[in-house]
């Protein structure tokens, strides 16, 4: 079964194990090192739950950064919502589709996590935006002034380099006819 185990410094894995409804905290217990792992949240997505797996306590220096998606139905009466509860090392995300583990990798997980958010990865502030509006848009500072350039090789009034370049092109169609 896939699941997604998340360190944490936000590095997201994606591990592969059989387990069951039995075994479940055994094993993730013993991949993330940890006694205490809990079902914390359960979250309704595309057709499966999908269940957050972590510990709730923990010592200074081992908490997790990776923010939860909010509005997880919490399953122990201890926790906060899931976008304010402070997690510490792993969380797992586990897929379950009725009352069978379902896989779920990272990118499905990542698909949920963006859609949670609505867009919160598009984050540009009102004030973002009113400045660039400000600036009309033009190109005042932007242009660079390079009248002190060494290439001499335009001037206007005299033939550009393309004009000759066209009187080649004649000459080659001319040879053509032969």
């Amino acid at each position: 079964m896939k699941f997604v185990q998340i360190k944490p410094n936000g590095v997201m894995n994606e591990c592969d194990e059989t387990f069951n409804k039995k075994n479940i905290r055994k094993i993730l217990r013993g991949l993330s090192k940890v006694k205490s792992i809990y079902h914390l949240y359960t979250w309704s997505y595309d057709g499966m739950d999908i269940l957050c797996y972590g510990c709730y306590d923990g010592k200074a220096g081992s908490e997790n950064k990776h923010d939860l998606p909010p509005n997880g139905e919490c399953q122990l009466d201890c926790v906060d919502n899931s976008d304010t509860q402070l997690l510490f090392k792993d969380i797992f995300m586990v897929g379950r589709r009725g009352k069978s583990y379902s896989d779920l990798d990272v990118s499905d997980y990542g698909l949920f996590y963006n859609l949670s958010f609505q867009g919160f990865d598009d984050c540009c502030s009102d004030d973002e935006t009113d400045d660039d509006e400000d600036s009309g848009g033009d190109l005042d500072g932007f242009i660079v002034n390079d009248n002190e350039s060494s290439d001499d090789s335009f001037v206007p009034g005299e033939s550009s380099d393309t004009e000759e370049y066209e009187e080649y092109d004649e000459l080659d169609e001319d040879e053509n006819e032969y």
